[in-house]
């Protein structure tokens, strides 16, 4: 297992196996490697360190609330954040997710995500994971499913849009796997690098990887 022994303040078991799209994203792009972590996240609640973010979350509030105002003034109704909770519940577990913008017109409806951070492949990956899921997800009013789904990343300085033809056999065959691997009864095999164990948040891990490798000269004549 990955995690030690739990005390009372370390993780338990959640009642539902609850996948995250934040977790499907990273790995499915790239930006992340570790399904051991994932899964651990997907099968335990367990108390994390309070995020010391003021300013990325002014940053982001800001450019939440800019776009959904442009969206109103061009006729769309827009739900933000909180009101689109898009979990989705399937045999095996609920996948969980919450874009920060749903906006709706007559013709289409939109699935928005805002980063004020640099660019990141899991960030079309994110979206396209929301697009899939709004039409199954049954807290979100059926006026933003009957109309075409399209998806947009907006960023401080530009913006992508993610069309209803990028969620082809391809993309949810490999959702769905990674989905089933997240939701099984078997942890993944942990792989630990600095660059990822510096930023994760599961307690306890025995696999976790505290100092990077040490890089320095080495006894060979290669080069």
């Amino acid at each position: 297992m990955l995690l030690r022994d739990r005390s009372p303040q370390e993780p338990r078991p959640r009642p539902t196996v609850c996948v995250a799209v934040t977790s499907i994203a990273k790995l499915l792009s790239g930006d992340a490697a570790c399904e051991a972590a994932a899964w651990v996240r997907a099968h335990f609640t367990y108390r994390r360190e309070p995020f010391d973010g003021a300013t990325w979350l002014m940053n982001h509030r800001e450019l939440v609330t800019s776009t959904a105002e442009r969206l109103r003034t061009r006729g769309y109704d827009v739900t933000i954040e909180a009101q689109n909770d898009l979990a989705v519940p399937g045999k095996s577990c609920t996948v969980v997710g919450k874009p920060d913008l749903l906006a709706q017109n007559d013709e289409e409806t939109l699935v928005i995500d805002a980063k004020t951070g640099m660019p990141r492949a899991a960030d079309e990956v994110q979206v396209m994971s929301y697009m899939l899921l709004l039409p199954h997800a049954p807290r979100i009013p059926q006026q933003f499913k009957n109309k075409p789904i399209h998806g947009r990343v907006v960023y401080r300085t530009h913006e992508i849009t993610i069309e209803t033809t990028a969620l082809d056999r391809t993309f949810r065959d490999r959702f769905r796997q990674l989905a089933a691997v997240l939701a099984g009864a078997t942890q993944p095999l942990p792989t630990p690098s600095y660059a990822e164990c510096r930023f994760c948040d599961i307690p306890n891990c025995t696999s976790r990887m505290d100092a990077p490798l040490n890089d320095g000269p080495s006894d060979h004549d290669l080069f």
